[in-house]
């Protein structure tokens, strides 16, 4: 049977003192440079299924790990990093972590945070606090699964929060453009405007006796 999934929409609030988290200047309070412009793409648009589709490109304090393919263990991550099909990159404490990808997609992840990066246009991001926009060139969008559902980036700029603890509430916030949030319990299409913020509310079990 098909449970729907608490969640609420209103217009962003308490999020907003969140954003200069994801600042890699010391010296500003906002995104670079407010530049929510065209990214330069890093290469060509061809790929093989083994070959790079993405690229670490800015890094902010430690640790960043990336964990390749055929391995069992994390490596440190610089930039300049090539990301392949399948790899995870994981930030723990204060470390910032900037991923451009393939589609023109940039992503920018904080915190305890554990991102996979599956295709040129598709990413997971389990938990950790995840910043993304895109070329406005792009003519698909990026996806970004979650536990709870798929966020779709396309000329838009959104903020995505995914407590390491399951028991807190999870937040998407639309910065610019238009965001659609496919929720898993199958419902239809979420459009987020920009300045709203969707909320995934915690999923309580009560407690129950064994007999």
């Amino acid at each position: 049977m098909e449970t729907s999934i608490p969640c609420r929409m209103r217009p962003a609030a308490k999020l907003w003192r969140l954003l200069p988290l994801f600042c890699l200047s010391s010296t500003l309070a906002i995104l670079p440079a407010c530049n929510f412009g065209s990214p330069a793409k890093p290469f060509s648009a061809e790929v093989n299924p083994t070959d790079s589709i993405a690229k670490i490109t800015e890094v902010k304090s430690r640790p960043v790990w990336i964990r390749f393919l055929n391995t069992s263990d994390d490596k440190s991550a610089a930039v300049g990093t090539l990301v392949k099909p399948g790899e995870a990159i994981r930030t723990e404490e204060s470390a910032r972590a900037q991923i451009h990808l393939l589609s023109g997609a940039v992503i920018r992840v904080e915190g305890e945070s554990s991102l996979t990066v599956s295709q040129k246009d598709l990413v997971t991001l389990d938990k950790g606090q995840l910043l993304a926009w895109s070329d406005p060139s792009q003519t698909t969008s990026t996806q970004i699964q979650t536990p709870f559902g798929i966020v779709s980036v396309k000329n838009t700029t959104v903020y995505i929060d995914i407590p390491k603890d399951a028991s807190q509430d999870k937040h998407i916030l639309a910065l610019q453009g238009n965001v659609e949030v496919r929720l898993n319990s199958g419902s239809e299409p979420i459009k987020l405007q920009p300045g709203q913020e969707l909320t995934i509310k915690a999923m309580v079990r009560l407690p129950y006796l064994r007999l």
